[in-house]
């Protein structure tokens, strides 16, 4: 998997490969796992989770649109878009 960042223009923001993520993107999920479990705590039906970051965190410009793609998945690429606000 490669994911993508690129701002409004096109221009390329960041880019990395699924494995920037403790080696796989599945680690971090593994890890929170277990990390709830020594607290008595667990994930449910329906929660969302962040992996991570996949490049070094940026802030956002005001009127910024985001975009980050993600390619090599089994059901083909996603993207995702936020527009900040001014």
């Amino acid at each position: 998997m490669t994911v993508t960042a690129t701002d409004q223009t096109g221009a390329e923001l960041a880019k990395a490969k699924g494995d920037a993520l403790l080696g796989h993107p599945l680690n971090p999920v593994l890890w929170l796992i277990k990390d709830l479990c020594e607290t008595g705590e667990k994930l449910r039906p329906g929660d969302l989770i962040s992996l991570g970051s996949f490049a070094r965190p940026q802030p956002p410009k005001a009127g910024q649109t985001l975009t980050v793609r993600y390619d090599g998945l089994p059901t083909g690429p996603i993207q995702v878009s936020v527009k900040f606000g001014e």
